[in-house]
């Protein structure tokens, strides 16, 4: 059976556009987010105030599509050159149901190059998974039994991660 990449596309924008906040919750903190509602997290320092952190913290939440949608997970843009804030890492971090302050974190980057990580997450061993018809399932075993996972889009220019100045090799 063919796989129907389409539908993939479909459900990882559906997934990374959705706005997860109501209006109201995302008062005090409309400065995190760019012009077309996506989540740009500033960059950290140990000078950062706890209370900052707990508002990225709160901004970056997002909730995953039924089977999936009990799991806690953050999603944002994480800034990663040093002066002009212009190039962008995309990461999705999935929390395990289970103990997930005992569990090790798990960097994922999809080969490619290129590539999503995102393919990792719904094709390979992420907790929600695509059949070949586009239908969302569980995943199980997946490995958020053993990991806390960030499956991150690295470098600039592959999946969703950019830079405002395009100056990566397209």
């Amino acid at each position: 059976m063919k796989f129907c990449s389409g539908a993939v596309v479909f459900l990882i924008s559906t997934l990374l556009w959705t706005r997860c906040e109501s209006s109201d919750d995302r008062k005090g903190h409309d400065k995190l987010f760019r012009k077309g509602g996506d989540l740009l997290l500033p960059a950290t320092s140990d000078s950062i105030s706890r209370e900052e952190l707990q508002k990225m913290r709160h901004a970056s939440r997002v909730w995953l599509p039924p089977p999936c949608s009990r799991l806690e997970a953050y999603s944002g843009f994480i800034p990663v050159d040093d002066n002009n804030n212009s190039t962008y890492l995309f990461f999705l971090h999935i929390k395990s149901q289970v103990n997930s302050e005992f569990k090790p974190l798990l960097l994922w980057m999809q080969g490619g190059p290129g590539k999503s990580a995102l393919f990792g997450q719904f094709l390979e061993n992420g907790p929600l998974g695509m059949d070949a018809t586009g239908k969302l399932f569980r995943r199980r075993p997946a490995i958020l039994s053993n990991f806390n996972v960030i499956y991150l889009d690295a470098p600039a220019g592959s999946g969703y991660s950019f830079d405002t100045t395009s100056t990566y090799p397209s």
